[in-house]
């Protein structure tokens, strides 16, 4: 299952049509309100965010990657989602808009000891949401190099690790 937060939003919305073009169907959704408005996309389950942690422990074998792309996730809860990756030994990337945003996490993230075995922050400010969408999917199947990266040009370390758009 592939876990996404902010399913209903812009960035989120653009992922899940991606995943769903690419003919992936184990789709797991945790959003603020649940609008019943994704019927042609293939979610297995619609989660409330406050429900997705306790969800995430009881069904952590059967997870493969959470995508955090709510732009309604505070500093904590993503925290939060971060402790459980590393708990359940999941990949974790979180999306941000705005400079302060990465460097309040970055800086909580140098204070740990652990980290996911694979974790991204990705900058979208700006971003065209399919353009975000094709990072993400990128991003899911090429894991060799945790860390920040801006999608702003010219996108250095994505091109580094191989992104070719």
């Amino acid at each position: 299952m592939i876990i996404i937060t902010g399913a209903s939003e812009l960035y989120g919305s653009a992922f899940i049509k991606k995943l769903t073009t690419e003919e992936y169907g184990d789709i797991v959704t945790a959003d603020t309100d649940l609008r019943d408005d994704m019927e042609n996309k293939r979610i297995s389950a619609r989660l409330r965010l406050d429900d997705l942690p306790q969800w995430i422990k009881d069904n952590q074998l059967y997870v493969q990657f959470i995508f955090c792309l709510s732009e309604k996730s505070d500093l904590d809860y993503i925290q939060k989602l971060w402790r459980l990756s590393i708990e359940y030994g999941l990949p974790f990337v979180y999306t941000f808009s705005s400079d302060e945003s990465i460097n309040n996490f970055n800086n909580w993230i140098q204070q740990q000891e652990r980290q996911p075995y694979f974790w991204a922050g990705v900058k979208l400010s700006k971003t065209a949401p399919e353009e975000a969408a094709e990072v993400l999917y990128f991003l899911m199947h090429n894991r060799k190099d945790s860390g920040i990266y801006d999608l702003a040009p010219p996108a250095k370390k994505l091109k580094d690790g191989g992104f070719q758009k």
